[in-house]
């Protein structure tokens, strides 16, 4: 992608995550996302394009289940379904896969994303002080009354207005942060992003989000075993779960309450939906038809809504996403220490190192992230379309430097991994049923 495509992607990402259009509401009616969305689409198609990885394929046949799960119900609705899923995740993947040919490129897009998320942080924490709980972007806490107490948790604005979406977001940005922080050697710059790590915990305490709260922990050990291995890593695990128990907010605390049971029941009626119509589903976005409340779960949630045929699709992109940046983290891990990169130049030396601890934080960011979604329903939210696209983004450029790398996984193993996590789930819902 040229250099004003780069432009108008890192334009569209401040617009989507930061969204001044609806803080300056005088933005509002030049509809700035959508039509720099156009022009950054424009200039994809006028680039040099490439599909060298399944996530392409995969990414045009998940669009092709959710247009299929409207087979019983309507035609024009599944194409109005495909439409929005071509406009709110296709492109986002595809400008984001095809548009960070270099390691400056992608850490400039990620900066962009830490630098919206901390103006997130500060709206949150302008909240938690305002007697209102009105942020400075003029959003309001979610006021919660279901529990014994009343609990307010931080959201922003647009698709982030839930405090779930918000505090996955966080989770995804903490191993971002810390790549950051490890690339630079400027003790100032290295201070603030230290700030705005704190400042991100802090935020994610705030949104007082359970799913979110837990998968931070999960991103935390596992760092802690890449970082320290064996006996140190379980030892500062003790000492971390120690303080999060001590001081993790209200609704982590306590037993099994009416919403833990409430999401049980939506995955037992999530997973009946997938046995009545199980090769495409109830129709995406219908699941709300047939349960009153979500599934909070993104895997039922597919199963239910697009059937088999979707899932193994939407299974495959975020299970691929994972995979591609696990191997090429162990890959680059073991290649800088041989012979043949030591004969490499320092500019080469440089990138691959750089794009070591990206791998690294990008695999941390997409486990937290599809940790929450595990117990959130979010199937068809960006950020989860955003991690492909930066995998496969980074599986391109490793490859293109030559030094040996690339990596394919099987169809017909990715198949058998979906329909073992089809057990799985079966599995754990009739553990967890009354």
């Amino acid at each position: 992608m040229s250099s004003p495509g780069f432009f108008f992607l890192c334009v569209y990402v401040l617009l989507l995550f930061f969204r001044p259009q609806e803080i300056f509401l005088e933005l509002q009616p030049y509809r700035l996302l959508l039509v720099t969305e156009v022009l950054l689409f424009s200039f994809w198609l006028a680039s040099k394009k490439r599909f060298d990885a399944p996530q392409y394929s995969d990414m045009f046949w998940l669009g092709m289940g959710i247009l299929f799960s409207y087979l019983l119900v309507s035609i024009s609705l599944g194409f109005d379904a495909l439409l929005n899923f071509f406009i709110y995740s296709y492109i986002i993947f595809i400008c984001v896969a095809n548009g960070l040919t270099t390691f400056s490129r992608a850490k400039k897009l990620l900066f962009l994303i830490v630098l919206s998320t901390s103006f997130m942080c500060l709206d949150g924490l302008s909240q938690s002080l305002d007697p209102n709980h009105i942020g400075w972007s003029g959003m309001q806490s979610f006021k919660r009354t279901d529990g014994p107490s009343i609990v307010y948790q931080i959201r922003y604005l647009g698709f982030l207005n839930d405090p779930n979406d918000l505090g996955m977001l966080l989770v995804f940005a903490l191993p971002v942060i810390a790549l950051l922080y490890f690339d630079t050697r400027n003790k100032a710059v290295r201070l603030i992003y230290l700030f705005v790590f704190i400042l991100h915990v802090f935020a994610l305490y705030l949104t007082n989000s359970r799913g979110t709260m837990l998968s931070g922990i999960i991103v935390l050990a596992v760092a802690l075993q890449f970082r320290y291995g064996g006996v140190r890593s379980l030892v500062f695990g003790g000492i971390l779960l120690s303080l999060i128990v001590a001081f993790a907010p209200s609704r982590m605390g306590g037993g099994v309450d009416q919403s833990s049971m409430d999401r049980i029941y939506a995955w037992y009626e999530g997973y009946q939906m997938f046995k009545w119509r199980p090769v495409f589903g109830v129709g995406q976005g219908r699941f709300l038809e047939y349960h009153p409340k979500t599934a909070h779960n993104s895997w039922v949630l597919a199963l239910s809504e697009i059937g088999l045929f979707g899932y193994y699709f939407w299974f495959s992109v975020t299970t691929s996403t994972l995979l591609y940046q696990y191997k090429i983290q162990q890959y680059l891990s073991g290649f800088v220490s041989t012979e043949r990169y030591k004969e490499l130049g320092q500019s080469i030396q440089a990138s691959i190192n750089g794009e070591r601890l990206m791998a690294n934080a990008l695999m941390l960011s997409t486990l937290g992230s599809l940790t929450a979604a595990f117990f959130l329903s979010r199937t068809y939210m960006v950020l989860i379309f955003l991690n492909a696209g930066l995998a496969v983004s980074q599986y391109h450029r490793v490859k293109d430097q030559n030094i040996g790398y690339d990596f394919s996984f099987g169809r017909v193993r990715m198949f058998i991994l979906a329909l073992v996590s089809i057990v799985i789930i079966n599995v754990l819902i009739r553990i967890m049923s009354p």
